[in-house]
C-alpha cells in the first residue's frame, strides 16, 4: 500500500484532534516521530511491533467502547485499519 494513503486517512480521521494545531491526550499523529513518542497513554505506534501501539487498538474498538477513535463520525473500516 502507498504510505500516502495512510497519511491521507490519518489526516481525515485523526488530525483534527491529534495534529499540528491540537493534541488531545498530548498525542500528535502528523509525524512518525511524534506518533512513536505517543501521548498520555503511551506510544501510538511501535515500529516493527504493530500490536504494541495504541493507534490500531483504539481505531478497532467498537464505537460505544471507552476510548474508541475517532470519537465522532464513522469508525474506520477493516480495510482502513489494515492500511494503517
Amino acid at each position: 500500500a502507498d504510505p500516502r494513503e495512510a497519511v491521507g486517512l490519518l489526516r481525515r480521521a485523526c488530525f483534527e484532534c491529534h495534529g499540528p494545531e491540537k493534541q488531545r491526550g498530548s498525542l500528535r499523529l502528523d509525524s512518525r516521530d511524534a506518533a512513536a513518542a505517543g501521548g498520555e497513554t503511551g506510544a501510538a505506534v511501535v515500529p516493527g511491533k504493530i500490536d504494541r501501539g495504541e493507534l490500531l487498538r483504539r481505531v478497532a474498538l467498537p464505537a460505544a467502547a471507552d476510548g474508541a477513535m475517532p470519537p465522532r463520525g464513522d469508525q474506520l473500516t477493516a480495510e482502513q485499519i489494515e492500511l494503517l
